[in-house]
C-alpha cells in the first residue's frame, strides 16, 4: 500500500485517483462487508450538490440504489424494481407515486 499526495494506492506505487486498487495477476476485487445481522454493507457516492446516493447490500441480498427511498432495487431472484420500498412483486415493478409523474415510458426515435 501507498499513500501519497492524497492518494491512497494498493498494488500500485502510482495510484492516479484518491483510491487505486491495482491487481496485475487477475481480477481487481474491493470487498464492503459486515458480520451485523440486519445492518447494511455500503458504498456512499456523495456530490458537491449534496446528493447522497448508496448503493447497498441489503439484508434480503438485494442491491440498491438509495436516496431517502430505494429508487432502483436488484432483487436476489432477478426482479427489478424502481421507486418501489419493498421487494419487486413481478419481474419488472415501477411504482409511480405522484399523479404527474409517468410510471412508464417507451419512445421510438427512428424517423425511417
Amino acid at each position: 500500500m501507498r499513500i501519497g499526495q492524497g492518494c491512497i494506492g494498493i498494488g500500485t506505487t502510482a495510484p492516479a485517483v484518491d483510491l487505486h486498487v491495482n491487481n496485475g495477476s487477475s481480477d481487481a476485487i474491493a470487498r464492503i462487508s459486515t458480520a451485523a445481522a440486519g445492518e447494511f454493507a455500503q458504498l456512499q457516492f456523495v456530490n458537491s450538490c449534496g446528493c447522497y446516493w448508496y448503493q447497498t447490500i441489503a439484508t434480503d441480498c438485494s442491491l440498491r440504489f438509495y436516496n431517502g427511498d430505494d429508487r432502483v432495487t436488484f432483487a436476489a431472484d432477478g426482479k427489478i424494481g424502481i421507486t418501489t420500498n419493498s421487494a419487486p412483486a413481478e419481474l419488472l415493478t415501477v411504482h409511480c407515486t405522484a399523479g404527474s409523474d409517468t410510471a412508464l415510458a417507451v419512445y421510438n426515435t427512428n424517423t425511417t
